[in-house]
């Protein structure tokens, strides 16, 4: 009904207003960089307790970051890829 429309008008006015989707996006920027200064520094911690630890957690790390860069740049090159983020 118009009521419904006009409630759902307003409250995307607002989303806009509030840059809510700028919000959103950010957050998911701080949380990939919060879990790549972990791995940063869960690895130079591990190299002070053991360096064959720390160089096993270092290639982990290399890959899991590896993999998360492919992914987060496949989209720039593929329109139709399915592993679109809200960075790529």
């Amino acid at each position: 009904s118009r009521n419904c429309y006009q409630i759902g008008r307003f409250r995307y006015k607002a989303l806009k207003k509030w840059h809510v989707p700028l919000i959103i996006v950010l957050l998911s920027v701080l949380m990939h960089t919060a879990l790549g200064l972990f791995f940063i520094g869960l690895v130079i911690y591990l190299y002070s307790l053991s360096t064959v630890m720390a160089a096993h957690m270092t290639i982990i790390a290399s890959s899991a970051f590896g993999i998360y860069s492919v992914t987060s740049i496949l989209p720039v090159f593929y329109l139709d890829c399915v592993y679109k983020m809200p960075l790529s």
